[in-house]
C-alpha cells in the first residue's frame, strides 16, 4: 500500500498509523473510517467509535457490522472483500462532502440512540432480570 501511495503522488492524502494511544485524535482527523473486514469482526468498537464522532463509515457487510451500521442511511456497506465496491464508495465518499455528512450525522444520532453505555447497561440488566426469572430469552407481547 505505501508503495502504490508513493507512485500516485497520495502521500499528503493518505497516512498509515500502526498504533496511535488516542483514538480520539485519529478520529477527529479523519473523515472517512473504513473497515474492509474479510472475517468475522464481530461487533467492532471502532465502527462504535466512529459512529459517535460523526464520521462516515464505510464496511463490509459482515458479521455484527450490519447491526451497527444501516447501509445508505448510517454510513455504506460493501461485499465482504469486493474491492472495487470499496474503490467506488470511496470515490462517492471523498467526492461529496454532502454524504459524508449526511452519513456521519445519521450515524452519531443513531449510536446516541442505540449504543450508549448506559443504553447497554440496561438491555443486559433487562436480559439478567427475564433470565433469573426464569423467563427465559422469549420476549413477551
Amino acid at each position: 500500500m505505501e508503495d502504490y501511495i508513493s507512485r500516485n503522488n497520495l502521500c499528503g492524502d493518505v497516512a498509515f498509523y500502526p498504533f496511535e494511544p488516542k483514538l480520539s485524535s485519529l478520529l477527529n482527523a479523519v473523515d472517512i473510517i473504513v473497515l474492509p473486514s474479510i472475517s468475522s469482526e464481530d461487533f467492532p468498537n471502532i465502527v462504535l467509535d466512529a459512529m459517535a464522532a460523526g464520521k462516515a463509515v464505510l464496511a463490509s457487510r459482515f458479521s455484527g457490522i450490519q447491526e451497527q451500521v444501516t447501509d445508505g442511511e448510517s454510513g455504506l456497506l460493501v461485499p465482504p472483500g469486493d474491492s472495487d465496491a470499496i474503490a467506488a464508495a470511496l470515490v462517492t465518499l471523498c467526492g461529496d462532502e454532502n454524504i459524508r455528512k449526511r452519513l456521519g450525522d445519521a450515524a452519531r444520532r443513531s449510536f446516541f440512540e442505540r449504543f450508549t453505555v448506559e443504553l447497554s447497561i440496561n438491555s443486559y440488566q433487562v436480559l439478567y432480570t427475564r433470565l433469573l426469572s426464569g423467563k427465559g430469552l422469549a420476549v413477551q407481547e
